[in-house]
């Protein structure tokens, strides 16, 4: 079911990957709670892009699509220009896969390895330190910094992963689960945590 649409927050998210998946999810539900959104991709997902704009401009949020590859830092910073030039200078970036308000960074491998998945993993477990000394040097900018960690996730990117792993709690996590955590992380309810990497493997890397 999804949440109810809330009332505009004057605010923008910045959502790296949200053609498709988890940051898809993301992206409309940080759209039903009030953002406006940006949403960063490579070319070839315009098609995708161009429809999660859709799904968003009929909650009566705005929406833009900017393009860049998260590995070039100049095509990161100029997607960010054209967003605040666009949509205003009140925002916060989520990277899925991979201003004074939060900054949230790539999700967390938490499950056992499958085949080539050692050093994907491997780079998830940095993210999680780059999470807590970033947390500490940006605080005093009035930057919060914070990873999720989702485990698997029933999008196209684990369908050679076993299934049966993400079963402890009776069912395969959906993208909207981790949407859920990053409303919270995002709101202001959460103002005093930072520095975290914070789970919604439904017990997968107990």
């Amino acid at each position: 079911m999804a949440s109810p649409v809330k009332t505009a927050l004057g605010r923008i998210a910045f959502i790296t990957g949200g053609g498709q998946g988890i940051g898809r999810a993301i992206a409309c539900r940080l759209a039903r709670d009030g953002y406006d959104i940006s949403i960063a991709d490579i070319p070839s997902q315009k098609a995708k892009v161009d429809d999660v704009i859709k799904e968003i401009e009929g909650y009566g949020r705005k929406a833009i699509g900017v393009f860049a590859d998260v590995r070039d830092a100049k095509q990161i910073q100029s997607a960010i220009d054209q967003t605040v030039e666009k949509l205003g200078p009140h925002l916060f970036r989520v990277s899925p896969g991979i201003g004074n308000q939060y900054d949230l960074h790539a999700h967390t491998m938490l499950v056992p390895c499958a085949e080539n998945l050692g050093p994907y993993g491997a780079t998830k477990f940095a993210v999680r330190g780059f999470t807590e000394v970033a947390a500490k040097e940006w605080a005093q900018y009035g930057i919060r910094v914070n990873a999720y960690g989702p485990g698997i996730v029933d999008t196209p990117m684990w369908d050679h992963i076993d299934r049966e792993l993400a079963k402890i709690l009776g069912r395969i996590q959906e993208p909207e689960d981790v949407a859920k955590l990053v409303s919270f992380m995002v709101s202001d309810e959460a103002e005093y945590i930072t520095g975290q990497t914070i789970k919604t493997c439904g017990g997968a890397s107990l």
